[in-house]
């Protein structure tokens, strides 16, 4: 479950779910099938880096991710360097070995950056499956200081 207000009164910060439509054909899909879900790792100023063997780093503090991406997997298998422009947001999937987030489309008209005209909702909660249900929290901890 998501809120489509909540982006609207508080922003979108670092840390946040979002619900986005497709912001440059990332799917391949038409236009009725267009929204994606990913995690915000960096908002407008932010310089965002990853050399490629794991570690991703937000104005040069490394982050501690291991609260919220797939257990086992590397923070970032694909090296990038890049300063989150006005307006934009730059967004990764927590299953990291297995989600075409900023980082495949850094070729990308926006660089692989998320236009927050594209952002729908801040999602909440999970409902389903049953055994996953539960409220989906901010990990203040992990931006802390950015």
């Amino acid at each position: 479950m998501a809120s489509k207000v909540q982006p609207k009164i508080s922003g979108v910060q670092r840390g946040d779910i979002v619900i986005f439509h497709d912001p440059d054909n990332w799917l391949h899909t038409g236009p009725d099938d267009d929204f994606l879900i990913k995690r915000v790792v960096g908002v407008a100023g932010d310089r965002i880096k990853a050399d490629g063997t794991g570690p991703v780093s937000v104005n040069g503090t490394i982050l501690n991710e291991k609260s919220y991406i797939m257990p086992g997997a590397v923070s970032s298998q694909i090296p990038f360097n890049l300063t989150v422009r006005e307006g934009y947001i730059f967004v990764m999937g927590d299953n990291r070995s297995n989600s075409a987030d900023s980082r495949f489309h850094l070729g990308d008209k926006n660089g692989g950056q998320v236009p927050l005209s594209k952002v729908d909702a801040i999602a909440n909660c999970t409902y389903w499956p049953l055994n996953r249900l539960g409220l989906l929290r901010r990990p203040d901890g992990v931006f802390a200081g950015l």
